[in-house]
């Protein structure tokens, strides 16, 4: 066990036998599942799956997206195993991996890889001539920690959700059989406003950033050469020292020809591709490229990255030893969480229809959000002692309670239970004489009162008198008056 479920264990101890026998008590905290936060998934209890992850197509034999068709479909079956295998967590072993090949256990491409270089994830080295390889050293990454493929800099979970988040793989349902669809995603190389062709640079007022721009001619005759001009006909190349050296017509008309084979190679891939999109408005919107794939959320058909997969609720307090010996709590314990996290489309959907939630520990509310999900709301924050590792460093957090008087307040506090006015007190004080009227509100609406009187009732003193009543400091007794609640 760690400190975050001995320390929900400790505080159920006394708590569970006093909501066994309040009932009043108990349904107010079964009802805290009906809350909107409740009701939302944490991140910690899903899988996700990324559109673009590359181990998709190699399990499932799928071709590579060569034909540029923006109405294609895969219709992608997730089992069990399948779903075991791209969320199963990643290690690189020491002393490290080529760049290629991390990327390919991680399911992404190198230049996504690459930009993580800046030392968050991984710690990089160069050996020259690996493999025998030539050029440029190759690139080595290692990591002692594990990698998970779908989140953001591939890092773990929160270790503050305990163990409920180290083993999902084992919590996934064995029957698991669903189908979703991924659409290709395709990036224009230019801005859409680049293509504006209702809109004049000159007319229409346009600065330079959003000038259009206009394809240039193509090259013709080089009419400044004019060596490579034989009579009226443009030959292209030197017949000057063609004349003495027949291997320069050769070389050039060699030339032509590679020319015009990668040019043709070029026509039959736009004719595989299909034609371009268009606007219905602006007609082309430019050149275009594969990007990825992007999920189809069964639920709300809108387009994501990743997809997600819900699993069952925890509960920590669930098969404790002397639960079972009390027949009540037992039965506390067991009740069925109100909300359910499956949803439509065989439980996979995007994080807006899930409600995924994220725990920030840097949040005020962090450790009552995250004990209340670990107990299913049976438990409050302030009833389970925080662990010292659970605030991150350089967070400060707020005291609980009212924030004491400052001196200076105390001062004009005590000088206004000697009956001094708001011009005698600031001239005391060197202050001005708004200052004084600023304290004086501020304390009358913490106290809750409207007078000089009324305050002196609620701090036991009488007005004119030079110390407060029973001899007491006037520091202290302002501290031991408990302020109105608002």
């Amino acid at each position: 066990m760690d400190d975050v479920e001995l320390a929900i264990l400790k505080a159920w101890g006394w708590v569970g036998p006093r909501l066994a026998q309040d009932e009043r008590e108990l349904a107010r905290r079964l009802a805290r599942r009906r809350m909107k936060l409740l009701r939302r998934v944490p991140r910690e209890w899903c899988l996700g799956v990324r559109a673009s992850d590359t181990r998709i197509a190699a399990e499932l034999g799928l071709e590579v997206e060569r034909r540029r068709d923006p109405e294609r479909r895969q219709e992608i079956r997730f089992t069990a195993p399948l779903l075991r295998k791209l969320c199963a967590l990643v290690k690189i072993e020491p002393p490290g991996q080529p760049l290629a090949d991390v990327a390919r256990l991680l399911g992404t491409n190198t230049g996504m890889i690459a930009s993580r270089f800046n030392g968050r994830v991984f710690r990089t080295h160069h050996i020259k001539g690996l493999c025998g390889s030539r050029g440029w050293p190759v690139p080595m990454l290692y990591t002692d920690r594990l990698l998970d493929p779908s989140r953001k800099l591939f890092v773990l979970p929160d270790e503050a959700w305990s163990w409920t988040c180290s083993f999902l793989l084992n919590r996934i349902p064995a029957d698991l059989d669903a189908t979703v669809t991924r659409v290709p995603y395709y990036h224009s190389h230019v801005p859409a406003r680049m293509y504006d062709l209702d809109r004049h640079p000159e007319v229409d007022g346009l600065a330079e950033r959003d000038h259009v721009p206009r394809p240039l001619p193509r090259m013709g005759p080089d009419v400044m050469a004019w060596y490579k001009w034989k009579g009226d006909e443009y030959i292209g190349y030197d017949w000057r020292r063609a004349e003495r050296n027949p291997r320069i017509r050769e070389e050039y008309e060699r030339q032509q020809r590679v020319a015009e084979r990668r040019r043709q190679k070029y026509r039959e891939n736009r004719a595989t591709r299909g034609p371009r999109p268009t606007h219905p408005d602006r007609g082309s919107i430019g050149s275009i490229h594969f990007n990825g794939w992007l999920w189809r959320c069964p639920v709300c058909e809108r387009t994501c990255r990743i997809i997600y997969f819900p699993l069952q609720r925890m509960n920590l307090l669930r098969g404790l030893r002397h639960i079972a010996a009390m027949p009540r709590l037992a039965e506390i314990v067991d009740i069925p969480p109100l909300v359910s996290s499956d949803a439509p489309g065989g439980g996979f959907a995007c994080a807006r229809c899930h409600q995924i939630t994220y725990l920030n520990r840097k949040w005020e509310s962090a450790w009552n959000t995250l004990v209340s999900y670990l107990t299913d709301g049976l438990l409050y924050g302030s009833e389970v002692d925080r662990p010292e590792w659970f605030d991150p460093p350089g967070c400060r957090r707020r005291p609980r309670g009212p924030r004491p008087f400052s001196e200076r307040r105390t001062e004009v506090i005590e000088l206004l239970m000697q009956g001094l006015s708001f011009r005698q007190i600031a001239q005391r004080l060197g202050v001005a004489k708004g200052t004084v009227e600023a304290h004086v509100v501020k304390t009358y609406r913490r106290y809750g009162v409207k007078s000089r009187g009324e305050l002196a009732a609620r701090l036991g003193r009488v007005i004119g008198d030079g110390a407060p009543a029973g001899g007491a400091p006037a520091g202290e007794l302002l501290a031991s008056v408990a302020p109105a609640s608002s």
